[in-house]
C-alpha cells in the first residue's frame, strides 16, 4: 500500500522521535500581562509560574543567551532590559537614542558579547540595526535596507542576518497608525553585520502584505509570515519560503478557505529543524496552520483560540504554544500529522495571565 504524505513525514522523523521516552520538563519564557501590567514570565510548560518580573513597558520577543535574557519593548516603546534567566532579576537597562523606537525583536551575537536591536529612525523614515555591547550601549548601527524592520535571524552566525522589513511607516505621536498603509514596500534583506553592507534585497511580491516574522531552517531557507494591510475581504497568501542563495520567494499551495481562515494575520512562525514541517499561528482566526515545506503545501489547520506564541521544543519533540487566553501547551509532532480528527493540545492554564505574541522554549 502506498504511503500517504503524512506517513512519509512521520517515517522520516521516526529516528529522533524514537529516542524520546516521553516529554521532559520544559520551561517557557515570554511576555505576558496580568491585571493590565506587563511582565516577563518564566513558566513550566506543564503548568506553574517559576518567576514573573514586572516591567515598565510592554515587551514582545524574549532573547535568552547563557544565563541572561534580553527583553525589548514593542513598537513604539524605547526601553530594553537584560535579566538573569534563573530568577528574572535585572542586570542592565537602556533606552533607545532620541528619535528612535524599538520593534520588540532582536538577536544576540553567537558569543553573547553583543545584542542587535531593530529600530525605527522615525525622523528620517528608515529602519536601522543597532549593535549594543554587554551594557546595552550602542557601538555601531547599520541601515536595515527598508522601513519597519521587524524580526531578524542569523543566516551565517556572526556574519550575515536576514531581516524582515515590514515596510510600514509609524511615528510615536500616532503609535497605532500606519502612515503609509496604502503604499508601502515590504522586503527581505540579507545584511553583513561585520561592515553593514546589504548583500541582497527582495521586495515582497504580494501588494500590501507586510513580511514580519521569520525562522531559519537547518538548510538555510527561511520560513516567513505575513500581515496583510489591504482592503478586505481578499484572499492572499500569508506564508512563504525564502531561498537566500537564489534570492527567491515561494508561496505554498493552499485553498482559499485556508487563507481566509487565517484572517490576514500571522503572529509567529516556527519549524522542525530539518523536518520539513512548519507552523504559522493566527490568533485572529483562532487557528494554527501546519505546512509541508518539502511539497510546499498546506497540511492541516487546528482550531485553538487566540493562539499566537510558538516555538519548537527539541527535547519534547513538540511545538510549544501560548495563547492570549492564558493557556500554554504542547502539540506533539505525530498528533499534528496523523489523521483528520481535530488535535487536542496538552494545555495548562495560567490563571490571570495573558501571553503575548511570542514565546521561547529554554
Amino acid at each position: 500500500m502506498a504511503l500517504t504524505r503524512r506517513q512519509t513525514l512521520l517515517a522520516a522523523l521516526a529516528g529522533p522521535l524514537a529516542g524520546c521516552a516521553g516529554p521532559r520538563p520544559t520551561r517557557l519564557i515570554g511576555a505576558a500581562t496580568r491585571d493590565g501590567r506587563p511582565h516577563i514570565v518564566c513558566a513550566e510548560l506543564q503548568g506553574g509560574v517559576r518567576w514573573a518580573t514586572p516591567l515598565s513597558f510592554r515587551a514582545h520577543e524574549t532573547l535568552p543567551w547563557g544565563d541572561r535574557l534580553a527583553v525589548l519593548a514593542r513598537r513604539p516603546g524605547t526601553e530594553l532590559v537584560v535579566l538573569q534567566q534563573a530568577d528574572g532579576e535585572p542586570l542592565a537597562r537602556a533606552r533607545t537614542e532620541p528619535g528612535r523606537h524599538l520593534y520588540g525583536h532582536g538577536l544576540w551575537t553567537p558569543d553573547g558579547s553583543h545584542l542587535l536591536t531593530v529600530e525605527n529612525d522615525y525622523e528620517r523614515g528608515r529602519g536601522v540595526v543597532v549593535v549594543r555591547d554587554a551594557t546595552l550601549r550602542p557601538v555601531a548601527e547599520y541601515a536595515s535596507g527598508g522601513i519597519g524592520p521587524h524580526q531578524l535571524a542569523w543566516l551565517t552566525p556572526g556574519k550575515t542576518v536576514i531581516i524582515a522589513n515590514g515596510g510600514l511607516l509609524t511615528h510615536p505621536e500616532q503609535p497605532r497608525k500606519k502612515l503609509n498603509r496604502d503604499d508601502f514596500v515590504s522586503s527581505l534583506v540579507v545584511l553583513d553585520v561585520t561592515d553593514g553592507s546589504l548583500l541582497s534585497t527582495l521586495e515582497g511580491p504580494v501588494a500590501q502584505a507586510s513580511m514580519r516574522h521569520l525562522t531559519v531552517l537547518d538548510d538555510g531557507r527561511v520560513w516567513v509570515g505575513y500581515q496583510y494591510e489591504g482592503r478586505l475581504p481578499r484572499t492572499v497568501p500569508l506564508v512563504a519560503l525564502f531561498e537566500p542563495r537564489s534570492n527567491t520567494l515561494d508561496h505554498p499551495e493552499a485553498d482559499a478557505l485556508t487563507w481566509t481562515r487565517m484572517q490576514h494575520y500571522v503572529a509567529s512562525v516556527a519549524a522542525v529543524p530539518g523536518g520539513h514541517v512548519a507552523l504559522a499561528t493566527c490568533p485572529r482566526g483562532h487557528c494554527v496552520t501546519v505546512w509541508d515545506l518539502e511539497q510546499m503545501q498546506h497540511l492541516r489547520t487546528h482550531s485553538i483560540r487566540d493562539t499566537a506564541g510558538v516555538d519548537w521544543d527539541v527535547r519534547g519533540q513538540a511545538f510549544a504554544l501560548t495563547s492570549g487566553r492564558g493557556l500554554a501547551g504542547r502539540l506533539p509532532l505525530p498528533e499534528l500529522l496523523q489523521g483528520d480528527a481535530p488535535v487536542k493540545p496538552h494545555l495548562s492554564v495560567y490563571r490571570g495571565w495573558q501571553w503575548d505574541n511570542h514565546v521561547t522554549v529554554i
